[in-house]
């Protein structure tokens, strides 16, 4: 089970391609698809949503691993110049949460030389001008 760590708020197919020729069916080994698995420990996701549910969400997930902490960190240098939000005007409405996703534990990425700057980088997310395009900021591992 992963830990969530919320973070401070800002401080400012093509048509037409159904169709299949006989050989295609036959050499189709596949099946059909599975199932969507859920998605931190979210219900199972419907095919077909019942007519007043809300439109789908959307979340933006950076995983990294210990060894690659760094790079995560340098990558958020490009969303000062431009953030991500700018490329579509005002951004999404509602912003979505923007989750850091830690390929172990939270209390394993404590214990790593990596944390210091990036528990640093994440107390200091708040003033960043890309955290605006984000409903919430978190660390799941």
């Amino acid at each position: 089970a992963g830990q969530a760590v919320p973070l401070a708020p800002p401080s400012s197919t093509s048509p037409g391609d159904d169709e299949e020729d006989d050989d295609d069916k036959q050499d189709d080994e596949w099946g059909p698809p599975s199932p969507i698995p859920p998605v931190f420990g979210s219900p199972p996701l419907s095919t077909t949503p019942p007519p007043s549910s809300p439109p789908a969400a959307l979340a933006i997930v950076r995983p990294f691993a210990t060894h690659d902490a760094s790079k995560l960190i340098g990558s958020f240098a490009r969303w000062e110049v431009v953030a991500p939000c700018a490329a579509v005007g005002a951004g999404f409405a509602p912003a979505p949460p923007l989750v850091l996703y830690y390929s172990k534990s939270i209390r394993e990425l404590r214990g790593t030389p990596a944390w210091p700057s990036l528990e640093a980088f994440l107390q200091g997310a708040s003033s960043k001008p890309w955290r605006r395009c984000f409903g919430s900021v978190s660390l799941l591992g």
